[in-house]
């Protein structure tokens, strides 16, 4: 998400456009790992480490989808439980955090689907080998 933020100088105010990342703990690891790996070979990383890089992110896709996945059926066994008991007030916020982790998760699949769509325009090759 790119936004403008005011930057106060000595002498005047800035807009200044910045991108705000949303990760999830798992995504803020393998992309601190990532950088670290582009640094250290600058950006001339050997294909077996980006090959198991690119595995990292593929299990990190699916531990986000699965803790996901976790947090929906305990939701909807909190909400069986309130309808049994008449009425849960944890329940609303616990659906507004689910609500969060979606769009978090939708805003993390378009960007990477974006990501790998300019790799494939510009020539890089992003795919995996075995």
């Amino acid at each position: 998400m790119i936004v403008s933020v005011p930057v106060f100088l000595s002498d005047k105010v800035v807009d200044t456009k910045v991108e705000v990342q949303i990760r999830t703990i798992a995504m803020d690891f393998w992309a601190s790992l990532e950088h670290k790996i582009q640094y250290k070979f600058n950006g001339r990383v050997p294909d077996h480490i980006r090959v198991d890089l690119w595995e990292c992110s593929d299990i990190v896709n699916m531990l986000d989808n699965k803790m996901l996945s976790l947090n929906e059926a305990v939701n909807r066994a909190q909400a069986e439980d309130s309808d049994e008991d008449g009425g849960n007030e944890d329940y609303k916020e616990d659906n507004d955090i689910r609500e969060r982790q979606e769009r978090i998760r939708l805003k993390a699949e378009l960007k990477s689907k974006s990501q790998e769509a300019e790799k494939a325009g510009s020539g890089e090759d992003g795919a995996k080998t075995a």
